[in-house]
């Protein structure tokens, strides 16, 4: 029996709704039918391939599709993922920033190519129709940001939208796109259409998720759980309480994920990275609380520090890369640029040991590449750079970091994304910024 629903299929809740409505959650569907009507039902799934059609009253009639199931006990973000790929070729990734859109966008990545699969990550929209009709995936990353006008909005939407007729329903690609809850928040309209339902939503982390961020960054930064009703004996490690381990847990942090701005993601790694070992314990759980503060607390302290003059423009350097900042092809006008703007001079050996010393907060290295471990740290720095500076408008508006970027401000002094416009020198793309209504 196919049951008529007014709402879009449960993505966000899809265990508890298939547990509930159907005796076997496993039998548990919701689609479109050919009147395009919602609905569910409750019954053995029908396996379409390449060149054939085959019903499967049990899976152990073959073993290899039986190890490619997926299984709805399974609410992490990752599984959700693959199983909103099964549903549809079109699968939308929301969070605000720090939720962990990119990362976990990068680990299906990482999936996908070692399966051979052909995967094109597209972060510029001049490149979307460059993408073929081919067999594979697409990743569509940062096209929305939060200083967009609705019309920019609009205009990146019909993109994907022309995209995704052309490559995924007259086609065999499917598409992976990022948006941030607050452009999907503010302009629910434009995000109206069918395919833009099949969505999942990194503000809201499983239990079981959250513990395994926390226990990956805890291992990475040499922190140990310390229980109350027992002692470490690891000395060297830093040491975490049992209560500020379960402050990390859905029901504690739902509030908090909603108005801060920031992803518990990245509040996590932040703060594993950024506590000093003798203050962790004290402070975890009030970064946790406001991490935003934190963070642009440590960055403005950085930035104050006319002894760290080497280590801010290393952070400037990187931040103003479009991707990642090579050490083999390092843009030496813009580095001497900001050299003058500091008033310092260093050579290029000092400028690599300063970004390895950074690898200890706020930087990764790969290959010989560094970019920020968490975005958001990248957004941030610019803006605190830029406000850093006496007359920021005047000093920068003519700072061009690539052939395409110009560092430009608008009145309020944040940078935002910029399309070429009439005048050549003042086109390009920049970083855009949230409200950063509690930093200031």
């Amino acid at each position: 029996m196919f049951n008529i629903i007014e709402t879009s299929c449960p993505y966000n809740n899809w265990v508890i709704t298939a547990r509930k409505l159907c005796a076997d959650p496993d039998r548990y569907h919701c689609l479109i039918d050919e009147f395009s009507r919602t609905g569910w039902t409750c019954t053995d799934p029908i396996w379409v391939e390449a060149g054939r059609k085959k019903r499967k009253g049990s899976y152990q009639e073959d073993p290899e599709e039986k190890k490619e199931m997926l299984t709805l006990d399974d609410d992490r973000a990752l599984a959700r993922t693959k199983r909103a790929f099964q549903i549809g070729k079109f699968v939308v990734l929301k969070g605000i920033q720090g939720a962990g859109k990119t990362f976990l966008a990068e680990r299906l990545r990482e999936e996908w190519i070692k399966q051979n699969a052909d995967v094109k990550w597209i972060c510029e929209q001049k490149y979307i129709s460059e993408i073929s009709e081919g067999i594979g995936y697409c990743i569509l990353d940062d096209l929305f940001y939060e200083l967009q006008l609705e019309k920019e909005v609009l205009e990146v939407r019909n993109m994907v939208d022309e995209l995704y007729e052309r490559v995924s329903l007259n086609g065999d690609r499917k598409i992976l796109l990022t948006v941030t809850s607050l452009i999907m928040n503010r302009y629910p309209s434009l995000f109206a259409k069918h395919h833009y339902q099949n969505m999942i939503d990194l503000d809201q982390l499983c239990d079981e998720e959250l513990k395994e961020i926390l226990e990956f960054h805890m291992e990475q930064n040499n922190i140990v759980r310390v229980r109350n009703d027992c002692k470490n004996g690891n000395i060297s490690a830093t040491q975490m309480s049992e209560e500020n381990y379960q402050r990390i847990m859905p029901t504690k942090v739902s509030d908090i994920v909603k108005t801060q701005g920031i992803g518990m993601p990245a509040s996590i790694a932040l703060a594993c990275r950024l506590i000093e070992q003798n203050k962790f314990d004290e402070i975890f759980g009030r970064w946790i609380k406001t991490p935003m503060l934190w963070l642009h607390s440590n960055l403005k302290r950085l930035l104050d520090d006319d002894n760290k003059k080497l280590s801010i423009i290393a952070l400037e350097l990187v931040a103003f890369q479009a991707d990642t900042l090579n050490t083999e092809d390092i843009n030496f006008d813009l580095l001497n640029k900001l050299m003058k703007l500091e008033n310092c001079n260093f050579s290029q050996d000092c400028l690599t040991v300063t970004l390895k010393e950074l690898e200890r907060t706020y930087l990764e290295e790969k290959d010989g590449r560094f970019t920020f471990r968490v975005p958001v740290v990248r957004k941030l720095s610019n803006w605190l750079m830029s406000n850093n500076r006496e007359n920021p408008p005047e000093r920068y508006t003519h700072l061009h970091v690539t052939k395409e970027v110009n560092i430009t401000f608008d009145t309020s002094g944040l940078l935002r994304k910029l399309k070429p416009g009439p005048d050549a020198d003042a086109g390009g793309t920049a970083y855009a910024y949230p409200d950063f209504v509690s930093v200031s």
